[in-house]
């Protein structure tokens, strides 16, 4: 029986596109039983991040279902798309396992980033789909017991010789999975994430505050030189003490 879900999180970057999609995107794959399913994995598709420059995702789950259905597969192989602009296409039932990592597609979910992260980084709106996607199983999908945690969170290379999602997917420092676990999206590529504000850019100083600014400067430099003079020159120390009162602004 099919399974249908929602992530209100992901608003309108939540898109079902089972039907839509080419193959048959409801029976490939093994049988799930809700209750054996332990792992989220996370794939990079090695094919282009167009949707970043256009919105158009959908071209970006057709490009690799075809590319799946060439394989003689009868469908797309992962249950997830996260497409460049930061849609998270359902691509694939969850009551079938689909093809990802062999002999493990009745344990895990997979998902898959559009890219090729070995020669360009996710976007900023990728890595934040991607926790809330994780988020929603580990939080709101209390029928896959086993799910239920960020540390079930895998990569493909955690299961085959492969640089799939990333080479950098659990290196020592910034790595992408910790990224996704703590949604540390700041710093990677646009598109931001949808609703998402950056902070605001201090706006560089007018010609008059410069120029305040630097006649500031030189009067404090010129206070300072004649401090020395006072200070290193002849004269009683109360003498110096009057001219010294005599800079400070009142």
């Amino acid at each position: 029986m099919p399974v249908n879900i929602q992530i209100p999180e992901l608003g309108n970057k939540f898109q079902d596109y089972r039907n839509p999609i080419p193959g048959d995107s409801y029976n490939w794959g093994p049988s799930i039983n809700a209750n054996n399913i332990q792992y989220l994995t996370f794939h990079h598709s090695v094919t282009p991040q167009t949707a970043k420059s256009d919105s158009n995702w959908k071209a970006e789950c057709d490009k690799i279902a075809n590319l799946h259905l060439a394989r003689d597969w009868a469908g797309v192989g992962y249950r997830f798309i996260i497409c460049s602009d930061g849609t998270v296409a359902y691509v694939g039932d969850l009551s079938h396992g689909g093809s990802a990592v062999a002999e493990m597609n009745d344990v895990m979910f997979s998902a898959c980033f559009v890219g090729d992260f070995t020669k360009e980084l996710p976007t900023a709106a990728q890595i934040h789909s991607a926790h809330l996607l994780a988020k929603f199983f580990f939080t709101q999908a209390p029928q896959y017991p086993k799910l239920d945690s960020f540390d079930d969170i895998r990569g493909h290379r955690d299961f085959n010789a492969t640089t799939c999602p990333s080479p950098n997917w659990r290196v020592e420092g910034d790595n992408l999975k910790n990224r996704i676990i703590a949604d540390l999206w700041q710093g990677y590529p646009d598109p931001q994430p949808a609703g998402i504000q950056s902070p605001p850019q201090t706006p560089p100083p007018s010609n008059d505050q410069v120029a305040a600014l630097t006649n500031t400067i030189n009067d404090l430099t010129a206070t300072r030189t004649k401090v020395k003079e006072i200070i290193y020159g002849k004269g009683w120390p109360w003498q110096k003490m009057n001219q010294l009162k005599a800079l400070i602004p009142q």
